[in-house]
């Protein structure tokens, strides 16, 4: 028995096509849960607030560095200072060209 609708399906797709999305659905819940699988927009918003955190530290580096160095060195603490700001400062900007993205043809299936 087999009746079709006004696109041409029949009930025999339409269920065999409910069952695949629900083994679909069932997959993506067991990764989940064997930690495979990850929430796309979270791990994106981690990897930007550490890569933000990493830059603030290292800007502030040079600052507190500087007033032990200059007294083992015997120079002035903020000509130093400025040395190291500037850098630290060229370093990141060469490290902002790095772009992150996460592919979906990376991600598991």
């Amino acid at each position: 028995m087999t009746t079709e609708n006004n696109n041409g399906h029949t009930y025999v797709q339409a269920k065999a096509a409910n069952e695949s999305i629900k083994a679909q659905k069932a997959r993506r819940q067991l990764k989940a849960l064997d930690g495979q699988y990850i929430e796309r927009e979270k791990v994106i918003r981690l990897v930007h607030q550490l890569a933000s955190d990493s830059r603030r530290q290292w800007l502030s580096w040079a600052e507190r560095v500087s007033p032990e160095l200059s007294k083992k060195l015997g120079v002035d603490a903020l000509l130093l200072q400025r040395l190291i700001q500037n850098g630290v400062e060229q370093q990141l900007d060469e490290f902002g060209d790095f772009e992150f993205t996460l592919r979906q043809d990376s991600m598991i299936d």
